[in-house]
């Protein structure tokens, strides 16, 4: 999906979109009158959206509006303004891209730098919420010292700290108003250190290796959220080879897709390394979700369903419904708005077949199930 940003409203009908956009939309996507465009407003709103009109500025029609509901858990990271205004321009980047609702820069005794380009860190994040398919842009809060920020701040803090071996744990969170904070290159100085023992905010460490501000944060953030939520499509993963195969094996993966993100690796360490409560709260969702699409698959006219024995995938056979399984995967997403998978994507003998993911609510899945209902009545 490409995604484009606009600051609409629900009761917005049309989009006047900015030149920059227009200029994008027209010569690199070459977009014309009745092609369909996708927005959102960074507040979980998500348009489609028909060009009614062309020009510097093209307008939009809303055809369909969806809103997505917030996450419980909010993420906030607190840190300090960087010496390299683009390495903390990085951050802001990546932090967008794996998901953080607030950024507050905060000055301590040992930063270099007092203050941070708020204009450019907010395109930084619209540029990076589009990219990513983001519906929640994240808040870029005013640059506050250290101790005002203890003070004004009522989320759960947990500080980074050199001098402590604490390790974080599911068990060390307590609120699902999280904040993250980080220091600057030189750290935080002792008596930053007694101020934070004295507001009771929990010190953890990240291990024995002296991590940059900016990756201490990304690893930091990708350890809350293998924490807080599912880590869908993060395309990683290890195998086990015979020892003549590792090196060719090697040779095509350098070659086909080189190596897993920065990012991504952070997260996996996260996964690998911190406690497993979290994977068995998902397992025991996505078997509940599970028993909700196969049950409701079911009961649609000329579909079955097998009970899926994993992963978060139903296969429902639609040979009762007269289409086949292009005609299906084509009928779902264009009248109901519903993205399914064709079965003969996975070869000739997938056809009859369409693939559902359940890797999202149980609202959802039932708004999808009733969606497509009357088109197989």
């Amino acid at each position: 999906m490409n995604l484009f940003f606009s600051n609409f409203s629900e009761t917005d009908i049309e989009i006047l979109v900015n030149e920059n956009d227009t200029r994008h939309i027209i010569k690199s996507y070459r977009r014309d009158i009745g092609d369909v465009l996708n927005f959102t407003n960074g507040k979980g709103l998500l348009a489609e959206c028909k060009i009614i009109e062309k020009g510097k500025k093209i307008k939009v029609k809303i055809v369909r509006l969806s809103k997505k509901k917030p996450s419980k858990v909010s993420i906030h990271i607190a840190i300090s303004p960087l010496k390299n205004p683009s390495r903390f321009e990085w951050f802001v980047e990546k932090a967008t891209e794996i998901g953080i609702n607030e950024i507050t820069p905060i000055i301590t005794k040992y930063s270099e730098k007092k203050r941070v380009n708020h204009d450019r860190l907010e395109r930084i994040t619209i540029s990076s919420l589009k990219q990513s398919n983001q519906l929640f842009k994240p808040k870029i809060n005013n640059t506050e010292k250290f101790s005002d920020f203890l003070n004004n701040n009522s989320d759960q803090k947990i500080m980074a700290n050199l001098k402590t071996k604490n390790i974080l744990k599911k068990e060390s969170i307590n609120s699902n108003q999280i904040c993250l904070i980080i220091g600057p290159e030189g750290g935080f100085s002792d008596d930053e250190i007694q101020e934070a023992k004295n507001n009771k905010i929990t010190e953890i460490s990240f291990g024995e290796n002296r991590l940059r501000s900016e990756t201490a944060a990304i690893y930091g953030l990708s350890i809350l959220k293998s924490l807080t939520s599912a880590m869908t499509g993060w395309r990683m993963g290890y195998a086990v080879w015979p020892d003549a195969m590792v090196e060719p094996v090697t040779r095509l993966c350098i070659n086909d897709h080189s190596c897993v993100n920065a990012a991504a690796q952070f997260a996996g360490l996260a996964a690998l390394t911190g406690p497993k409560d979290p994977v068995y709260d998902m397992v025991a969702q996505f078997d509940a979700r599970r028993k909700i699409i196969v049950e409701a698959l079911n009961d649609l006219p000329g579909v079955s369903c097998a009970d899926a024995a994993g992963a978060f995938y139903a296969f429902p056979n639609i040979s009762g419904t007269g289409l086949n399984a292009k005609q299906t995967q084509d009928l779902f997403l264009d009248k109901a708005g519903v993205a399914t998978v064709a079965g003969t994507s996975f070869g000739q003998f997938g056809e009859g077949y369409v693939r559902f993911s359940y890797a999202n609510s149980s609202e959802n899945i039932l708004r999808a199930i009733d969606r497509i209902r009357p088109l197989l009545s």
